[in-house]
């Protein structure tokens, strides 16, 4: 099963979200596993690597974690990290080509797993209102 860490960055109940070049929809930054990496080293790296930006490691809390089918991908084992960041944003513009600050109620187009997965995760455990 491939493995994945994505970081709930929430200020003012709003949740830092990206959008790949790929994609129109936005998801919360982080990505997939390397080889041998932890949950947490996958989710500093790849925060690095899409927005230029430190994680706050003081701030971090895994609230949550689940596996999510994809028809095209198969099984992916996800990490959901409540946490800070330490510096400004810069979307790297290869990978990642916008980010927004998401609340509920707005018409941003989410990736699916957002919708049945995080969305409900965030709203049930109390983070987003």
């Amino acid at each position: 099963m491939k493995e994945r860490s994505y970081l709930a960055c929430i200020k003012e109940n709003k949740i830092l979200l990206v959008r790949e070049a790929k994609d129109n929809g936005f998801k919360l930054p982080g990505g997939r596993f390397e080889a041998n990496e932890t949950a947490l080293e996958c989710l500093t790296r790849e925060i690095k690597e899409e927005l230029n930006a430190q994680v706050n490691k003081n701030s971090l809390e895994l609230i949550g974690n689940y596996v999510y089918t994809n028809s095209d991908y198969g099984n992916w084992k996800t990490y959901i990290f409540k946490g800070d960041l330490d510096n400004t944003l810069k979307v790297d513009g290869k990978e990642i080509v916008e980010y927004t600050w998401f609340s509920l109620g707005t018409n941003t187009p989410l990736r699916p797993h957002m919708q049945s997965h995080i969305l409900p995760l965030l709203i049930n455990g109390g983070f987003l209102k």
